[in-house]
């Protein structure tokens, strides 16, 4: 037996050996160590060149067994990596059949093209700077994208290399690759990401809502108290030097409360007034109002469907909506000579026609209708883009960073979902669409309406007012007062049920805070139908609405008012819980 039949045969026993032991780390998914088969490999290529050698040299060659030869093949060409050799001019000089598998293309094309024309054109300034230390150096690694099939797919590829010292003149100074296939990997590791990019949001966007919430509530608890003494040093203080400074006081209060509001809309809390209703005739209604957010120097236009597109949602927080998203698309343009357009279309979503959504809708099915609001503004980078709904965040000299940060609750309380597109200097489009399927009416706190002739109600009886923070209750206490209410103020819930099992007074209406210690507003209530008094109950709270159980939500005889109040709403909200009483 020749030297060569003899190296062909120790070669092509490790080869097998070490076949076996990488199937088995794959079996059990372990990581797979390339050194071996590189070393392999170089052998592989010396073997067959020797071997090309000796039959050129031998007048009578040696009678070796093809299938000798043809095994050595199938271990190249089949190995479970792909192998290539690429010259010093970057052209690929052998590829195997694994390689040549995941480019999808023939091992004849591979031979007469250069490696870099595989490469995804953003990985190629990486694989030149590797390239060229790969002439001097070994062991390098790096991850690359190549073309896949059909020349469509991208595979995420990890890339081996080696020095070949052969003198061959096809072979010399070439590099030597083994090629993982790490798409699934890659894959599996973005879809992490992204989920840990989600919780990461939902825990912060929560940790904050909770955080907004509580100063919320407690603000409006102040705004209650400044409120009610303002609007009383108004009603008792008819000077109009002094009505001039009250009126300031009130109006400063009012913006303070929009302000909280907007806090409680990112917080998820905000109420929500739901009603059918055709979202082309409100934003056609809405439009000359829209306009007056936009300088002349930008062109503000509207393309809506003819047809209905019926919704079911509070055309206050829609309005809200569509002048956060024109102000800001009117600043996104600044100074500068530009354009917005508003636009409806209906559209259906599945599975197969999701959209790049920042916010999801909570199901996929059915139609929606989509808001475009496109502007021809700076555009944003995609950092930007990211903390766009973030609260606080702005890239403005100006500005509380509130206005988009309110949109995500809004969306959420209406099963809405938001698209952004933007790139720098090409403006921006933010889409908004809002399920036109049927919602059940339970999800909505129910609304009533203003009974007739409410103004002409009288306003007597009394009123037993509970709240555990002393200046809300003495401001409270004036308000009702002054609307013509006997008062009874207490600290807590408990010692209002020991007034009203110790003492025979008719009490018309009870007006409670909803968060309080020892007896909230809630124990108060359920321990007033536990007794049997079916006593018209009004909650008061810086929270919103929402806060209720369903069940009491539903009650005629409950009624809500959110703080800061002020005389008007008051009396509009003990007016209908009157005359539901009555009824």
């Amino acid at each position: 037996m020749s030297n060569v039949q003899i190296g062909s045969s120790i070669l092509q026993k490790k080869a097998e050996s070490l076949l076996n032991k990488l199937d088995k780390q794959q079996t059990k998914g372990e990581k797979l160590d390339f050194g071996p088969v590189k070393a392999i490999f170089k052998d592989l290529l010396g073997q067959l060149k020797k071997r090309e050698t000796s039959y050129e040299e031998s007048e009578i060659p040696d009678k070796e067994p093809e299938e000798t030869q043809d095994h050595l093949w199938q271990l190249f060409n089949f190995a479970p990596v792909g192998f290539l050799a690429v010259n010093s001019t970057g052209f690929i000089r052998q590829v195997n059949t694994t390689f040549a598998r995941m480019a999808g293309q023939s091992i004849e094309k591979l031979l007469k093209m250069p490696f870099i024309e595989l490469i995804h054109p953003d990985d190629r300034n990486v694989y030149k700077s590797h390239f060229n230390s790969m002439k001097n150096l070994s062991g390098n690694e790096i991850e690359i994208r190549i073309r896949g099939y059909n020349d469509y797919v991208w595979t995420i590829l990890s890339g081996h290399a080696n020095r070949i010292e052969l003198d061959s003149g096809d072979y010399k100074d070439s590099i030597l690759f083994t090629v993982t296939d790490i798409t699934y990997k890659k894959r599996i590791e973005n879809e992490q990401k992204l989920l840990f990019h989600r919780i990461n949001n939902f825990q912060r966007a929560e940790s904050l809502g909770l955080l907004a919430s509580g100063i919320a509530h407690d603000f409006n608890n102040i705004l209650t108290i400044i409120m009610g003494n303002a609007e009383m040093l108004e009603i008792k203080n008819k000077q109009a030097d002094l009505q001039l400074f009250t009126r300031g006081i009130l109006d400063a209060t009012n913006k303070a409360a929009n302000l909280i509001g907007q806090m409680l809309d990112y917080s998820d809390e905000g109420q929500v007034k739901t009603e059918k209703l055709d979202a082309n005739h409100l934003i056609k209604n809405t439009s000359a109002f829209l306009r007056s957010f936009v300088p002349t120097t930008i062109s503000l236009s509207f393309d809506l469907e003819k047809s209905e597109a019926g919704i079911e949602c509070d055309p206050e927080q829609l309005k809200k909506l569509l002048i956060n998203s024109t102000i800001n698309a009117s600043e996104s343009i600044g100074k500068e000579y530009g354009k917005i357009s508003i636009k409806t279309t209906t559209v259906e979503l599945g599975p197969d026609k999701k959209t790049d959504f920042m916010i999801e809708p909570e199901s996929f099915a059915g139609k929606f209708l989509c808001i475009e609001i496109s502007d021809s503004g700076c555009g944003m980078t995609k950092d930007v883009k990211s903390r766009i709904f973030e609260p606080f965040f702005t890239t403005k000299l100006t500005g509380r960073g509130l206005g988009l940060a309110t949109t995500p609750g809004i969306i959420k309380r209406h099963f809405g979902g938001i698209a952004v597109s933007s790139e720098p200097g090409k403006g921006t489009s933010f889409r908004i669409y809002f399920p036109i399927t049927q919602m059940r009416q339970e999800n909505f706190p129910i609304q009533f309406r203003s009974d007739n002739c409410l103004e002409e109600l009288d306003m007597s009886g009394l009123v037993m007012l509970i709240d555990d923070e002393e200046e809300v209750r003495t401001a409270g206490q004036h308000i009702l007062e002054q609307l013509g209410f006997r008062v009874k103020a207490f600290a807590d819930g408990c010692k209002a049920i020991e007034h009203i099992n110790t003492t025979s007074d008719s009490v018309d209406i009870a007006m409670v805070d909803l968060t309080m210690p020892k007896m909230n507003g809630l124990d108060f209530f359920m321990e007033l139908r536990k007794l049997g008094k079916e006593l018209p109950v009004l909650f008061c709270s810086g929270y919103t609405r929402s806060a209720l159980p369903a069940d009491v939500n539903s009650n005629p005889l409950v009624g809500f008012i959110q703080k800061p109040y002020n005389l008007k709403n008051l009396r509009g909200e003990i007016a209908r819980l009157i005359v539901r009483n009555r009824n």
